[in-house]
This record gives structure tokens, sequence and C-alpha cells, in this order.
């Protein structure tokens, strides 16, 4: 190998290492700025959690209402408006302490006891917080109640009932367990109110129906009347809804003879048919309805009472009601005797 070739070669090998180097001190340069942004960003978050000063405002804080009850009670005043209003809450404090709070965490009051007598009132809102935070406003820092005169009424109680019947059934009108509502509140309130009403929905109707509902008080338009400081003497109701179906059937006697061994009997009925009503599923199951006639072995016929006589399951009834007796002829006949032999035998 000669001179210049060996020349050559390390110049290469210098060429290298400065490359290397130069690539290496890169590196650590931008380890050193990314280790320098970290740090500097966790120096950062812990300054921002340990600022003591730090502002915050809680949106739509519930306004509790103090003194509902001593206002009906001593004075026999309501609360028409007021009771549903929400106010914001700027305080100042710890960041880290203050973003572990809700605005459920955070009270604000209007007390009542300075009321007297019906009219509109403009109270201030007192505000409860944490001991770690100091309050800066409340907005609005007052709010407006509008007191009444409290009144009772009573309100007719309306039920609209939604359903399917096939067409050989009958629904008949629901029976509620009242029919009438009490209802005490703020005067001008309880003037609004046309009355109350149930809707409910019982779906495919193949029976009678018992349902319980919460009544809901409503204005001349139907449209539901809102304030918690309505109260009704009922707030559930329980409403039985009657269903029948209607059928005719023929009557059949119910007898005893001592010589049916004899005698055969026919025994025939004045009216024929009767049309009964009751629950869907017994009426369904019915084919003819049974009469007691007793012993018809010397009787020609005579009548009997529907009341007493007539076989009905304990949830049917018979449709007319002005129908009290029903009259019965019996025909006796003869077995002759090679049948009536034959039936000893037998």
């Amino acid at each position: 190998m000669n001179k210049d070739n060996m020349n050559h070669e390390t110049n290469e090998v210098r060429e290298e290492n400065i490359t290397h180097t130069k690539k290496s001190r890169i590196f650590d340069v931008i380890a050193y700025l990314l280790c320098l942004a970290v740090s500097f960003g966790i120096w950062a978050y812990v300054v921002m959690l340990e600022n003591e000063n730090f502002e915050y405002t809680f949106e739509k804080v519930a306004v509790q209402l103090d003194g509902i009850n001593e206002l009906k009670n001593d004075k026999d005043l309501s609360i028409i408006s007021g009771y549903d209003q929400t106010v914001s809450i700027t305080v100042v404090g710890s960041r880290r302490e203050i973003l572990n709070y809700t605005a459920e965490d955070i009270f604000a009051r209007v007390d009542l006891g300075s009321i007297s007598t019906a009219d509109r009132y403009s109270l201030d809102v007192e505000v409860e917080l944490p001991e770690n935070m100091k309050l800066v406003s409340a907005e609005p820092s007052r709010i407006n109640v509008f007191v009444d005169e409290t009144a009772t009424i009573t309100v007719d109680l309306d039920i609209n009932l939604l359903y399917n019947v096939a067409t050989d059934l009958t629904i008949h009108e629901p029976e509620p367990s009242v029919d009438k509502i009490t209802v005490t509140g703020p005067q001008t309130v309880l003037e609004t109110i046309a009355g109350a009403k149930i809707t409910y929905d019982l779906g495919a109707v193949t029976t009678s129906v018992n349902f319980n509902a919460s009544i809901v008080l409503v204005d001349e338009e139907e449209n539901e009347i809102g304030n918690p400081y309505i109260k009704t003497d009922v707030t559930d109701v329980m409403v039985m809804v009657p269903v029948t179906m209607e059928k005719t059937l023929p009557l059949v006697a119910r007898y005893t003879a001592n010589d049916t061994d004899r005698f055969t009997y026919l025994v025939t009925f004045t009216p024929e048919t009767v049309k009964v009503t009751g629950d869907p599923r017994t009426v369904a199951e019915m084919t003819a309805l049974e009469v007691n006639v007793d012993d018809i072995t010397n009787s020609p016929g005579g009548s009997v009472t529907t009341e007493n006589n007539l076989i009905l399951p304990e949830n049917v009834k018979l449709l007319d009601k002005s129908l009290k007796t029903v009259s019965y002829l019996v025909e006796k006949t003869e077995i002759p005797q090679a049948a009536s032999e034959a039936v000893e035998e037998g």
C-alpha cells in the first residue's frame, strides 16, 4: 500500500469520528431540551395546583328556601314563585381544593322569616362554603319571592283510559277509590286548577283490570300545573275497570224424581233463554244455565224465583234485573215395559 492510499483511509476514519461526535452532541441537546420541557411542565402544573388565589364560578347552584313550613303553619301563607331559582357562585381559594367540589357541594339559601303577609319580596341570597374557599360574588345576589295566602279547594277526578278491547266485551266506567281530590296551596295558583286527571294505558283488555296511578292537576286547557307547594290529600288512586261479556243461555232443569226407572221427564221453561253478564273468562265457558226445580215426581209444573233458583257463578248475574221468576212445565212420559225392564237389568 502506497503512502497516498494510507492517508486517504486515515482521513475517512477521522471524518466518520467527527460525524458521529456531532450526532451524539445533537442527541444530547435534544434530550436535555426534552427533560427541561418536562420539568417545566411539572413545575407549572404543581404551581397551578398550589395556586391559592384561584378563582372559579359554580354555575346553577340551587337556592333553598328556609322557612316554608313556618309560613304555612304559622302564617297561613304559601310560595307561588321563587322555589325553582338558581345562582352562580364565584369563589377564590386553592385550585387543588376547589376542583374537588361541584355545584351540589355549595349551599345557597334565602331566609323567609321576615315575611308576614302575602306580597312580592326581594330577598338576599346567603351562601355557605367549605372552609377552604372565600366568596367573591353570588349572581344574582337577591331573588324575588311571591307569597300568597293558603287556600283549599276540592276538584273532580277525571280518568282517561287508553285500551284495545274485543267487540264481544264491554268495558265499563272506571271505579276509582276516590272521585274528588282536596288541594291546598297558594290561592292564586288554586284558581287556575280545573281538575285532577289520571291517564292510563290498559293495553289489550281481556278481563277486569285493577291499577294504581298518580294524579295530575290540570288547568282548563289540560296543561299540567306544577308547584311543589301545592299539596293534595292523595297522590295515588286505586282504580278498578270492570270488563264484562254478555251471553244468551238456554235454561235447563236441575231436578230430582223418585221414579226415573219408569218415567222420563222433560222440563221446559218460559222464557226458554236468559241473557247473563259477568267475568269474560267465566261467561265464555258457560253453555247453559241450570234452574233448581227440586222434586218434580208428581208436579205438572210451576214457577221459581230467579234469585233463589238460578244457579249462577259468583261473578255472573242476570242482565235483565226485572226478571224475578221463571215458569216451567213438566212432561212426564212412561217408559215402555220392555225398555223399563232393560233399564232395570242394565
